[in-house]
Order: structure tokens, then sequence, then C-alpha cells
């Protein structure tokens, strides 16, 4: 066994053992190509099976194996564990690694394999080449615990960093869990949580994804950012006392589990220089919720002023003091499609700002508080099996504001004579005859309203003022022999 006492001398000659294939724990300089092994039997310089001299060197696909009872422990000296800064370099630990700096440094193509422990005073896992420059290309997969004070895992703007954290393991950090640069992959099944960003991606086309028994969370920031053109897939749970997601332009989130801003109503009392956040914060892209996004401090989903118009399908539940917000300076339209609920605990369910927006009703949906469509041509879209299960005040009440622009309600099952309509204080009040009982709507500022049988303006609506709750259509369709589909279902089931 050969073994290196780190003394003055030695610490300022090179040391290097190029040409020995394989070595035990003590090699602390390997070649080109060695493989050093580090196992629970071998004695090193400390107590039985703990190193604690760095092992640093230059070489090119040095392979470190840290078996099981071993450990590589530098905190009394405050070094690194190990360094291997040059490329394609391989850590596999089943057992300790504690840097009294960071605890692995690697170059471009770096691996490491963690079922152990990895601790570290500073950073866990660090990207950087012989150049101090960020590294690309660095592989981590764990299923033990990364724990640090610092980062976690830091590759700076290095490019495709790829992290897979499984079901059981756990990467927690003091500062930002996971930092990368474009093409950042994360596939999370264990537990990601930071005091900072859980995963913070300062790049473009990061790929996320978090399984049903994944969590990424930040206890005082956000849980995820990212820049441009992110894919979010998540199963699990995503939170943080910021937003919960915050991602650029032409961003493509689809949820099945759990989004949510954790900040209460309690912590902003109790610090009034906090700001109330989101849930996700985005400036373009596409969201498809199966689950819930929920903020209850601020808007469920905030729309930034974006590049291009973006959509929503919801299916599941979609909560906010307003559910869907938008930027007043954003001037895209924005395209919400819902088969589940949306809930603005403000009163307002939309916000939705300048540009061509449009909502799409689906059966069984609802939305709980009304909606602002803002400047530019809207519509409001109802599917024509809507009003079969919708029974009362659509909206919970609120007022439904198309705002400027020619805007426009769709009903694909009604016929005009399906509708009864009046007038209270400037509101216009649309009652639609469902097959299991009445839902009203109140509105203002929509223009064309159309229906199976065609189409009728505002002024055509409210041209004949009777009584509330008269049909205003009556002696319009009278001569058309115009039957209405609904009374007729409802007659025949009398």
């Amino acid at each position: 066994m050969k073994r290196f006492l780190m003394t003055t001398a030695i610490a300022l000659v090179p040391i290097s053992f190029a040409n020995i294939a394989l070595a035990d724990c003590d090699d602390l300089s390997p070649g080109n190509g060695d493989t050093v092994t580090c196992t629970a039997t071998d004695v090193f310089d400390g107590p039985d099976a703990i190193e604690t001299r760095e092992i640093d060197d230059g070489s090119k696909n040095v392979t470190v194996n840290v078996e099981a009872g071993a450990s590589i422990d530098t905190t009394a000296s405050g070094e690194d564990a190990i360094k291997l800064k040059d490329t394609g370099s391989t850590i596999n630990n089943s057992g300790t690694i504690a840097g009294g700096d960071e605890a692995i440094v690697g170059g471009d193509g770096m691996t490491v394999v963690n079922s152990g422990q990895i601790s570290a005073v500073d950073q866990g896992i660090v990207g950087e080449t012989e150049n101090d420059a960020d590294a690309n290309s660095v592989t981590v997969k764990n299923s033990g615990k990364i724990q640090t004070s610092d980062r976690a895992i830091n590759v700076g703007d290095g490019t495709g960093l790829s992290v897979e954290n499984s079901a059981g393991g756990l990467i927690e950090a003091q500062d930002e869990g996971i930092q990368g640069g474009d093409n950042l992959s994360v596939d999370n099944a264990g537990t990601i949580s930071a005091v900072e960003k859980a995963v913070d991606a300062n790049g473009d086309n990061a790929r996320i994804t978090n399984a049903a028994t994944g969590v990424i969370k930040s206890s005082a920031n956000e849980a995820i950012e990212t820049g441009d053109f992110a894919e979010i897939t998540n199963h699990g749970e995503i939170s943080g006392f910021d937003d919960a997601i915050q991602v650029g332009e032409n961003a493509v989130i689809v949820n099945h589990g759990t989004i949510a801003n954790t900040q209460t109503p309690a912590d902003l009392a109790a610090n009034p220089s906090l700001e109330a956040q989101d849930a996700i914060d985005i400036d373009s892209g596409e969201i498809t919720n199966f689950g819930e996004i929920r903020s209850t401090t601020n808007s469920a989903i905030d729309f930034d002023p974006g590049a291009k118009s973006s959509q929503i399908e919801n299916f599941g539940l979609i909560s906010g003091t307003i559910a869907v917000n938008t930027d007043d300076a954003d001037t895209q339209g924005q395209e919400i499609i819902n088969a589940g609920a949306l809930i603005g605990t403000s009163g307002t369910a939309l916000y939705l700002g300048a540009g061509q927006d449009t909502l799409v009703s689906l059966a069984g949906s609802s939305i709980i508080g009304g909606a602002d469509f803002g400047d530019d041509n809207d519509s409001m879209v109802f599917s024509y099996d809507f009003f079969d299960t919708s029974i009362g005040a659509f909206g919970d009440g609120g007022l439904f504001d198309g705002g400027d622009g020619e805007d426009s309600i769709t009903f694909l099952g009604l016929l005009s004579s399906d509708v009864e309509v009046s007038m209270e204080n400037g509101i216009l009040l649309l009652t639609a005859l469902g097959l299991s009982g009445d839902t009203t709507l109140r509105l203002v500022s929509w223009e064309n309203f159309y229906f199976l049988d065609g189409a009728l303006t505002y002024s055509q609506l409210t041209a004949v003022p009777l009584p509330a709750g008269a049909l205003l259509f009556g002696s319009a369709l009278a001569g058309l022999g115009l039957v209405s589909r609904r009374r007729s279902r409802k007659s025949a089931t009398a």
C-alpha cells in the first residue's frame, strides 16, 4: 500500500502515478485512466476507513470509487475532497464524501453516481474545468444524500447538466439546490430542497420532470426558475415561498400534481417588505393542468409581458387571489379552455388585459369570480353541452366585462329562444335555460351574441324595454317559427 503524509514538502511537489491502473485511496494524484478505490478496510492517514487528504489531479478519465463504509473527509483541512478538473472523470460513492470546501470538483463530462452521503462546507458537486470555466455535460445520479451549506450541484452557465434524483434520494442546500445553463435536465423522484432556488436554470431549453414521489421546494425563493423554451412536467409537488415556477418565453408546463406558492397572508403581515407571489410566473407558453395550481397571496398563474399568445387547458383546480392574471403591459392574447375549476378568491377569476383573449367553458367546468377581458376583440364560448349541468349564477355572480373592442359570446348548444335577457343597472343579465335548471350570466361590454339559429348584436338584445325576466327575443323571432331545443326537451320529460 502506498502511503503519503501531507507534509509541506509533499504538498508542494506534484505526486503522480500515471502508469498505475488501479490504486487504493492513498493514490492522491492518479494518472490518465486510473481508478482509485477507497474501501472500508483501508487504513489511510486517519482513523480506519477515513481519508483526510484531498484527491487532486488534472488527468483525464479518472475514476474514484468510494465503497460503503469508506470515507473521504477534508473538513479539518478546509480542502476540496475530490478535485479532478480534466475531462471524463467518474466518481462512484457508496460511502461518505465530506468536503472542507467543495466535496467534488470535476471538468467537462464528469459523472457522479451517489448512493451514499455527500456533504460540504461550501458546495457539493461543482463543474469547473482546469481553466476555471464552467463545465459542460456533467451528469449526477443520486439515490443517497447530497447536503451542503451552499449550492448542492453547481455548474454555473455550463450546458447540458443532467441530474437524476431517485425515489428516496435527497438533494438539500442552504443556498440553491441545482444550478446550470442551457439544456439543463432534471428527473426527480426524490426530494430537492433549498432555502434559495431549488432548481435554477441560467439558460434556455431546460427539461424538468417531477414524478409522483417527487418534491421540489424552496423555503425562501422560487422552486424552479428557467429561461425560455422550458418543459416542465409535474406529477408530485413543486412549491416555493416566492413563485413556485418562474419561466420565460415558449414554456410548456404539464401538471398532474400540485404547484403552489407557500406564502400566507400572515407572512406578508409580519414582513411588509415582502411582495405577494404567484404559483406560476410566465412570459408565454402552454399550461395544461390536471392537478392543482394554487397561491393564497397572489395569482395562481401570472403572465408577464410576452412575445406571443399563450394557452391554458384546465382539467383540475386553478386558485389564487386571481386565478389567471396578466401584467398591464402584456399585449398578447390568452386562450383558456376550462373543464375544471377557476377560482379567484379576490372576486376576480380572470384578468386578461390587452390582446385577443378567449375563454372556452366546457361541460362540468366552473368559475368562481368575475372576469375582465380588457382591450381588443375578445370572445367567450360555451360548449354545446355546458348548460346541461351548469345551474345558478355563472362565475358565482361575478361580472364578466368584455372591455374595449368588438367582443363576442358564442353558445354552441343554444337557440336564441333558449335564453331570457333583462337589464339591471346597466348590466345585461342573460339566463340560459338548461336541462337541469337555469344559469345566469352578468355581462357588460359584449357586442355580439352567436346562437345555433343566428347572431344578435347587443343593440338588438336590448332594443325592447320589457320588464326583468321577459323574453326580448319573442316578437323578433316568432315569425321564424323557431322551436326551443331546451324547452322541448323539458316538455318531453314533464
